[in-house]
């Protein structure tokens, strides 16, 4: 994470003047300030990044806790997101180059069977008819 940090009376004055600043109201109305006049770790402020967010030790926009890797927990979801993004992204452009290269499953099928051979319709043998009556009931 993007942290900057201090520690004792030099961080405090510092995140009271940001926040101070920040809101333009007197320190009663400020939210938290209870909290970081309470903290007694290092203070720790800016952003966790795009695969972080902020955990619980945050108020308004510093964290108290004794390291900066205690300020921002893994965002999960992010993670598996661009996990799943990365494997689909790679089988993509294998089947998409197996596709260009016509190789694997999209290669034309050329098996040698041997020569075409056209075979004639055989006809059945038919039975002798002798003066309209079959040669075979006489």
């Amino acid at each position: 994470p993007e942290l900057a940090h201090g520690r004792g009376g030099e961080a405090f004055v510092s995140a009271l003047t940001h926040h101070v600043a920040a809101h333009g109201r007197a320190l009663s109305e400020m939210s938290g300030i209870e909290a970081l006049l309470a903290c007694d770790e290092e203070l720790y402020e800016g952003e966790c990044g795009p695969f972080g967010q902020k955990s619980d030790k945050w108020e308004g926009g510093y964290c108290c806790a004794k390291s900066s890797g205690e300020c921002c927990d893994a965002n999960v979801g992010a993670i598996v997101g661009l996990v799943i993004g990365l494997v689909a992204l790679v089988a993509g452009i294998v089947v998409l180059i197996c596709w260009c290269c016509k190789c694997c499953c999209f290669a034309k099928r050329t098996a040698n069977l041997g020569p075409a051979v056209m075979m004639a319709p055989v006809a059945q043998p038919a039975m002798p008819v002798v003066a309209g009556v079959p040669a075979a009931a006489k």
